[in-house]
């Protein structure tokens, strides 16, 4: 018998690859379909969903420069998919999220597949994942997610092929996949460390020749030019522009997280013990369960009893990408735990390999059983899952359906060339993609203002001392002031008057800060007027200003 390769973990009773070629295309095709009818029968079809699902659902149509870190990559994607010659806009965005988010499943499927040597065993892991809540929401909405996971598993699998095949050509394989995923989500810098570990164990002598180290400059070179995408949006420019990249130091500042510094290292140590790691083991358990966490233990010990390098990348990658999402602002860490489900999906699927770990000399029969029983605690693990987390997703699906019933009911009840000032940052994008990314929308030549540009922030001193808007901007508005739009670049064509829409639920709010309002009714969704979704929704035009109130608070700012 030939010896085994020290980094393959057969599983138990199941014939050697070579002899089971069929298989390495029907296994992925499979999960592929499988996984795909899932994202398609539950994609959502309307505006927004989750954080910044709206924006990315017309920024990509548009080329515009986002918040920071800029995701020249997505973008250029994001609008590739926009144009499609089907479905809205919204919903080809979003389905690019499931795209991304299927090919995802599929290369870590090949990843379980050399580890375990087994196609059908390696559909574990993906299995789990594909169903995991966070993952499945941002296969269905739009976000920069999907796309990420898809990197991860890239630069992973790849890796690992160098690592079993010793070719130079995966390397740099491997090297230009990761330094394209920049141009997605700069957190694949937490992959660094693990990745020049992994790379010096295992052929340090090729990671420092000089040959490869003019290759990683050349990638490096290559995915630096996604950035210049942001000075293009700039200087055409484009009409949603959150950062205006004019100079090296501005291009600086998205990359390197300019508007998010203040979130790092947030609530120090004590934020991390008290809030953080509580929030991230909560976050695991609601993912993949106590028994799937369980699992992922023993397939860490497997991996590390087979090929300790590659355990050892593994877990510091997941150290390192922790050490940076723990030490978030927790309302946003959420989110940044997406790459640690990755690597904890993949440890659960190499659970299928301890059987063999476990009991290396016993029977066929014995082994094929266990086998059996690691299938059905896999399928057990996404059933439950699934089970769980559709409920969400329903939810998920209705309120992106009421959104768009929403915005096209604004835009048939309101004049052309007017200006919504929209109470909150959700609902500002959801009229910003009806003004840029729809036609209807477009021909009404609306101008969306920013919550942040009209209302005083919650913590100044002025909102709590009076109405929570800054007065004198409505009032220049009202005046017909030539007023800038960030982030939008849409001249201000109709400097006698601008006629205002308030996008606000609260009608005593506005009256009280002393301005003469007129409700615009809008039919709602069946449930009553102005009912959304379960939510209210009132437009008020701004006919005038009036009242002692708004001179008094005028005066106040």
């Amino acid at each position: 018998m030939n010896p085994r390769s020290e980094n393959e973990i057969h599983a138990p009773g199941i014939v050697p690859l070579k002899r089971r070629s069929a298989l390495s295309i029907v296994c992925p095709l499979a999960l592929a379909a499988a996984a795909g009818t899932l994202y398609m029968l539950t994609l959502c079809g309307g505006v927004g969903g989750k954080t910044d699902s709206a924006k990315w659902q017309f920024l990509g149509k548009v080329l515009g420069v986002p918040h920071t870190t800029g995701y020249p990559l997505y973008v250029l994607l994001n609008h590739a998919f926009s144009l499609l010659p089907f479905g809205t806009l919204a919903w080809r965005i979003n389905f690019m999220s499931a795209f991304f988010a299927v090919l995802a499943l599929v290369v870590l499927q090949r990843i379980l597949r050399n580890l375990l040597d087994s196609e059908i065993l390696a559909l574990g892991g993906a299995l789990v994942l594909a169903v995991a809540p966070m993952f499945w929401t941002f296969a269905v909405v739009a976000g920069v997610y999907s796309l990420n996971a898809f990197f991860i598993c890239l630069v992973i699998y790849i890796l690992f092929k160098w690592s079993d095949a010793k070719r130079r050509g995966y390397f740099y394989a491997a090297c230009l996949a990761y330094a394209l995923s920049l141009g997605n989500h700069v957190t694949m810098i937490t992959l660094f460390p693990a990745f020049v570990v992994f790379a010096l164990v295992k052929d340090g002598r090729t990671v420092l020749s000089l040959r490869t180290l003019l290759m990683s400059l050349a990638f490096i070179i290559i995915a630096a030019l996604l950035y210049v995408l942001p000075f293009i949006s700039t200087a055409i420019p484009s009409s949603y522009l959150e950062h205006r990249i004019r100079t090296p130091g501005d291009l600086r500042g998205l990359i390197t997280v300019q508007g998010f510094r203040d979130f790092l290292f947030y609530g120090g140590v004590e934020g991390l013990v008290e809030s953080h790691v509580p929030l991230y083991l909560s976050e695991v358990l609601a993912q993949f369960s106590l028994p799937g966490l369980i699992l992922g233990v023993v397939g860490f010990v497997v991996l590390a009893m087979r090929s300790g390098v590659k355990a050892l990348f593994l877990a510091v990658y997941l150290f390192a990408n922790l050490f940076m999402a723990l030490n978030y602002y927790a309302g946003q860490v959420a989110y940044q735990f997406i790459p640690s489900y990755v690597v904890l999906a993949i440890l659960i699927g190499l659970f299928a390999g301890a059987p063999r770990a476990i009991m290396p000399e016993s029977g066929r029969a014995v082994r094929g059983f266990f086998a059996a029983l690691c299938l059905l605690a896999f399928v057990a693990l996404a059933a439950s899952g699934a089970a769980g987390n559709l409920k969400q997703i329903g939810k998920l699906r209705s309120q992106t359906a009421a959104n768009e019933m929403l915005a096209d009911d604004v835009v048939d009840a309101l004049p052309p060339n007017g200006v919504i000032l929209a109470h909150s940052y959700g609902d500002s994008m959801i009229m910003m993609y009806k003004m840029l990314g729809d036609e209807r929308g477009r021909e009404k030549r609306w101008r969306v203002l920013h919550d942040t540009t009209w209302k005083i922030p919650d913590d100044s001193h002025a909102a709590a001392n009076g109405p929570p808007y800054d007065l004198p901007v409505i009032d220049g508005l009202l005046r017909g002031d030539n007023i800038d739009w960030p982030p939008l670049t849409v001249e201000d064509r109709y400097p006698a008057g601008h006629e205002l829409f308030f996008f606000e639920p609260d009608r005593p709010l506005i009256d009280g800060a002393g301005f003469v309002s007129e409700p615009v009714d809008l039919p709602g969704d069946g449930h009553g007027k102005n009912i959304y979704g379960g939510q209210k929704y009132r437009i008020f035009r701004i006919a005038g200003k009036g009242g002692v109130m708004f001179k008094d608070n005028n005066a106040g700012h």
